[in-house]
């Protein structure tokens, strides 16, 4: 279910992330491992996340019927701006400027729908996509119903 859908003017917000490729089936535990990475990387520096877990997807990676077959993405937590890269774990910034922000309240497997209506959104409001989406997990796997925000950034 969407919970809300618009577009909002976000500010830029560094974060701690670890990029890679993975599978469908693999993304649980490229995460997984990646998000360790990337708090022992804030704790050896002292310092914490800042924000819910994300990830972001690369656009354009899909095949020909429009199935992915393996994902770019990035993994990890919004973290303060003194924080330097270290090991697998990349200093990445999560862009500012419009984007249109959707809150999905379902389960994980169900975020196709807020994609669609992300999609929907750009189409009824004439705006064209302007970076890479990513996901914020409000809650961790125990919840049920999980909230996440899917934001993207557009023009």
């Amino acid at each position: 279910m969407i919970e809300s859908i618009g577009v909002e003017r976000l500010q830029p917000q560094p974060a701690a992330a670890v990029r890679g490729t993975a599978r469908p089936e693999e993304i649980g535990a490229f995460v997984g491992a990646a998000y360790g990475d990337v708090v022992a990387a804030l704790g050896a520096q002292g310092l914490g996340p800042v924000g819910a877990p994300v990830i972001r997807y690369a656009l354009g990676a899909m095949d020909a019927s429009g199935a992915a077959q393996v994902f770019a993405l990035e993994a990890g937590f919004p973290c303060p701006p003194g924080f330097e890269g270290s090991g697998p774990v990349e200093r990445v910034e999560l862009p500012g400027g419009d984007a249109v922000v959707a809150v999905h309240v379902g389960r994980w497997q169900e975020l196709g729908e807020a994609y669609a209506a992300v999609e929907a959104f750009f189409a009824e409001h004439a705006l064209e996509r302007a970076g890479d989406p990513w996901e914020t997990y409000l809650d961790g796997p125990e919840a049920d119903p999980h909230r996440t925000i899917l934001t993207a950034p557009c023009r």
